[in-house]
């Protein structure tokens, strides 16, 4: 764990399942109070003519939905299972193609309208 001009740092591996592949994952918690995980190693590979499901353009993984994690919760009891099991649902999806994660994607946009109600 790392404490870089206010940005904290946690790398480590994960396995989600004995069958799965070990993954480095990098968790950064920024300015913005949000975590923010992309895998670091082995890079992520898509399937021919499909874009990585789930994932931010930046590389970093999608894992809840707007309002589902604060900055109050754990990241052990949250973000870490959560990573896990995007980690199995991406395993799933790079052998079959389908995505059992759930989840809205790609991620439903704020309507400007109510906003200004």
């Amino acid at each position: 764990m790392s404490l870089q001009r206010g940005r904290l740092t946690w790398t480590g591996e994960l396995q989600p399942t004995p069958l799965s592949r070990h993954y480095v994952m990098r968790i950064a918690l920024g300015h913005d109070g949000l975590p923010h995980v992309r895998v670091v190693s082995p890079a992520l590979e898509s399937r021919e003519g499909a874009t990585l499901p789930h994932t931010y353009r930046e590389g970093t993984l999608c894992l809840y939905s707007r309002g589902e994690w604060n900055p109050s919760m754990s990241l052990v009891l949250t973000i870490v299972p959560w990573a896990s099991e995007w980690l199995v649902n991406y395993e799933i999806w790079l052998a079959t193609g389908d995505w059992y994660g759930g989840g809205d994607w790609p991620p439903r946009r704020r309507d400007p309208r109510k906003q200004a109600a």
